[in-house]
């Protein structure tokens, strides 16, 4: 609610981007801010001082806890990017359509013609596609047991 009111991102609450070179992610560990926040959103992985111990074997496997915890933010990043896929397919191919429905003077031609239907099929093979990576990689999210995103409220996977 304060960065809303404030007008920022919440991140800036916790983070002095801009303001300092460097700031705290943990007791007696100072680490430059840009690192400070990719650690925040899951960007980067915590420094070796901030994992709480000095033993190799930890170590490692508190990274490994952190890279499996990780695993969210990839499954959301990938959701996002199948959606922009998605839409950049639809909409290719939505213009595809529109020129094989109507062909200007130099489609008239049947080599013209057949050269543009195979592109739109090719179109239409790669929406199919991409609407059938979309629906798999949101089954995948349900069998993880994450809450799924909303689907903008033009894309329709029924």
């Amino acid at each position: 609610m304060l960065a809303m009111a404030l007008n920022v991102p919440p991140v800036l609450l916790i983070y002095p981007l801009g303001k300092r070179p460097n700031t705290f992610t943990a007791p007696e560990h100072d680490t430059d801010t840009w690192s400070a926040i990719s650690w925040f959103a899951g960007q980067h992985r915590p420094a070796r001082k901030m994992l709480g111990t000095d033993e190799e074997a930890d170590i490692a496997e508190a990274i490994r806890e952190w890279e499996h915890a990780r695993d969210v933010f990839d499954a959301y990043e990938r959701h996002e990017a199948l959606v922009r896929r998605y839409r950049y397919t639809r909409d290719q191919t939505i213009t595809e359509l529109k020129r094989l429905a109507e062909p200007s003077l130099h489609d008239q031609n049947e080599e013209s013609k057949r050269a543009l239907q195979a592109g739109t099929d090719l179109f239409a093979r790669d929406l199919a596609r991409a609407v059938d990576t979309l629906r798999q990689h949101r089954n995948i999210m349900v069998h993880m047991g994450y809450v799924l995103p909303n689907l903008p409220s033009d894309i329709d996977l029924s």
